[in-house]
Parts: structure tokens; C-alpha cells; sequence
């Protein structure tokens, strides 16, 4: 090889791209595995991505003591995931945009909407009113009486694991949604400022998951 060939520029640019088309096929690998281990977390075995708390061991709806009428309220029937809004005494304003607010997130789970129960579970001493209220302007969400603490009894002997809201690092918030399977175990607790995308990315996992309802 001489000197003129050594210093052909159209050759060392060929030379150049090769060396450069080396070092980026040999990077390939790696920037997949970070976009996929960011992109896609949920996906990942052990990687955490629930917003809302997990209930270890998951709870059961038998337990929570809810009636229909004065009757024991039962998940039989057909197989549906329950969303359930624990009030307290009185519900104003706020509680109601709260409970607007879950109504649109059940409809943004389009395809899946009728795998979805909204429930509200009522405390003794409910007001008559505002319960009037609910029935009239949720007609599609379950209204079932509530032995008071409900949330305090459903997580009892119970740990949180992961969920982003302070809350609870804290104690049980005054509020909650609790998320119950179609067989009935109660298996999240949401707080109501989580009543948003947060829960709608938990549920939305959560049914492309299940296949039991």
C-alpha cells in the first residue's frame, strides 16, 4: 500500500463509518434492555409499579361484614373486579367529585368497562340524604351498609406493601378504595387522592392479568 493510498480521504471515511457502524451494533443490546426495563417495568419479574397498597395476605369480602338491605352482602354472581369507595358519615361536595371522578375512570376502561363494579360501602348513621343522592345520581354504583372502621377491619393482620400516596407511611387515610377480585379477596388499598391515573394504571394491569374475571 503507498503513501497516496494511505492518505485517500474517500477511504478513511469508509473506514471511519465502519468502526462507528461497529461500536453501535455493539451497543444495541444494552440501549434495549434499558428501554425495556424503563418502558415496560410492569413486565419485569420483582419490578414494583403498583401506585396503590397490596394486601399481604389479601383480605376477604366475606369478612368486611357488608349487607344489602339487612342482608350479608355476597360477591356471587357474575365474576366482576369491585371497585369500593369507603365514605365516612357525610358526603359533600368533594366526596361526590371523588366519586364522579371513579365514574370516568370506569368508562376509560372502555372494552372492559363491564368487568367493573363500582360499590360505596356506607357507614351506620349515613346520611339519609346524601344517600338519596348517590342512588340518584349513580344509579349503575352498589350502595351497601358498612360496619364503621371498615378500613381499619379490612387490613388488620395485615402489611401495605409498596404504594406511592404518604399516606401510607402514615396510617390508614380517613378514606379509601378498596380494589376486591371477582372471587372475592380484597387485594388493594387506594386512597381517594390516588381516585385518578394511578388507579386506573393498577386496574388496568390488574385485568390484563386476570383471568378469572
Amino acid at each position: 500500500m503507498n503513501q497516496e493510498q494511505l492518505l485517500d480521504p474517500k477511504r478513511r471515511n469508509r473506514n471511519r463509518a465502519f468502526l462507528v457502524a461497529l461500536i453501535v451494533l455493539g451497543m444495541l443490546p444494552l440501549l434495549a434492555a434499558i428501554v425495556t426495563y424503563y418502558g415496560a417495568g410492569d413486565r419485569i419479574a420483582g419490578a414494583q409499579t403498583n401506585s396503590g397498597a397490596l394486601l399481604s395476605p389479601p383480605g376477604d369480602f366475606a369478612d368486611l361484614e357488608l349487607t344489602d338491605s339487612g342482608v350479608p352482602a355476597t360477591v356471587e354472581g357474575p365474576r366482576l373486579w369491585r371497585l369500593m369507595l369507603v365514605l365516612g358519615p357525610n358526603c359533600d361536595e368533594a366526596c361526590f367529585e371523588q366519586i364522579y371522578q371513579l365514574r370516568q375512570l370506569h368508562l376509560l376502561l372502555g372494552r372492559d368497562n363491564d368487568r367493573v363494579l363500582r360499590v360505596a360501602a356506607l357507614p351506620p348513621g349515613f346520611d339519609r340524604a346524601h344517600r338519596a343522592a348517590l342512588s340518584e345520581q349513580f344509579p349503575r354504583m352498589e350502595l351497601l351498609d358498612a360496619p364503621a372502621e371498615l378500613l381499619a377491619l379490612a387490613v388488620t393482620g395485615r402489611t401495605l406493601a409498596g404504594g406511592a400516596d404518604p399516606a401510607f407511611k402514615t396510617g390508614l387515610p380517613e378514606h379509601g378504595l378498596l380494589v376486591i377480585d371477582p372471587l372475592g379477596n380484597v387485594v388493594m388499598l387506594h386512597s381517594w387522592a390516588q381516585i385518578g391515573p394511578p388507579l386506573l394504571g393498577d386496574l388496568r394491569r390488574l385485568l390484563r392479568l386476570s383471568n378469572i374475571g
